[in-house]
């Protein structure tokens, strides 16, 4: 099973080398420069792992996107994403590689102990109620590559890396979930500071339930027409 770790990365020059010498050498690394107006895309090639360049800011799903479709070039079978802001501990993606031995999960989520903002409890109230899931927002997930083509296109900037999630909890694909530590961040979050941040989750909210709505009217369509 050839697992790769994909790191989408803006402006973390400070804690990139970091994020990527504390990763077990057994896995591939992939990062993700989305157009960094620092050095992080210089300082993680010269630590010799796979880096991808966007010549403009694509945003967080985009460069999750971008991770992943490098992934499929070079042949891996699961890829993990983690964040390049040094709270996830490297250790823990040993737990994720392990439940993706078993070939029935698709999906692997990430359970952080709190969510921080009112945005992300209500976000994850609606995960707990509709799938079964815990922590819709922790960045790090893993997916296996060879069920998650068939979505194609998944990075629409509006999601904070949940939308691949969603899409495979609305088609019934069979997850699991595993603890995680995070580690606080010093200095501010890639999705900006608490109001912004909260905007931002809110309407990944919106438009997560949207999706789950028009999801569940093709569905009653169907069923009619098949009745």
């Amino acid at each position: 099973m050839k697992v790769a770790v994909v790191i989408p990365a803006y402006n973390e020059h400070k804690t990139i080398k970091q994020v990527i010498r504390s990763i077990n050498t057994k896995y591939s690394v992939i990062v993700v420069d989305d157009c960094s107006s620092d050095s992080t895309g210089d300082i993680a090639a010269l630590e010799g792992v796979i880096v991808v360049r966007h010549s403009k800011n694509l945003g967080y799903d985009a460069s999750l996107q971008s991770g992943i479709k490098k992934a499929v070039e070079y042949g891996m079978d699961i890829a993990i994403t983690i964040d390049a802001d040094g709270q996830h501990d490297a250790s823990d993606l040993d737990k994720f590689a392990c439940v993706m031995t078993d070939d029935s999960v698709h999906l692997v989520l990430g359970v952080r102990h709190s969510s921080t903002r009112i945005s992300e409890y209500c976000f994850n109230l609606y995960g707990w109620i509709r799938f079964g899931v815990k922590d819709l927002l922790c960045g790090m997930k893993a997916y296996r590559i060879k069920s998650f083509q068939v979505f194609g296109t998944f990075g629409d900037n509006r999601s904070i890396g949940t939308k691949m999630a969603l899409l495979a909890l609305l088609k019934g694909f069979p997850f699991r979930m595993v603890d995680v530590a995070i580690a606080p961040r010093e200095d501010n979050s890639r999705i900006g500071n608490p109001l912004s941040a909260n905007v931002r989750i809110f309407r990944a909210f919106f438009f997560a339930l949207l999706d789950d709505l028009k999801f569940l009217f093709n569905k009653y369509l169907i069923e009619k027409n098949i009745h």
